[in-house]
């Protein structure tokens, strides 16, 4: 399912939290992995939260990692 890019799903994202989050990302404004798709930064696997976000269950996205992998298919 698409994740609607809405003011109420960015408040409610963990993505800027997500310990894969840093400073190139803050900086270019990315939020919304599971909406927007893979990061233009280099991205580590430090560790995920899409398990614990509220975005990720409500729209029933089975993987993580979009920062690295890209949108659901």
């Amino acid at each position: 399912m698409t994740v609607e890019i809405s003011e109420s799903n960015q408040v409610r994202c963990l993505c800027p939290t997500c310990p894969t989050y840093g400073d190139c990302m803050r900086g270019a404004g990315e939020r919304l992995y599971c909406a927007a798709g893979k990061s233009s930064c280099d991205v580590g696997a430090a560790g995920c939260l899409c398990n614990d976000c509220p975005v990720w269950a409500e729209y029933g996205l089975g993987t993580r990692y979009f920062c690295i992998s890209g949108t659901p298919s």
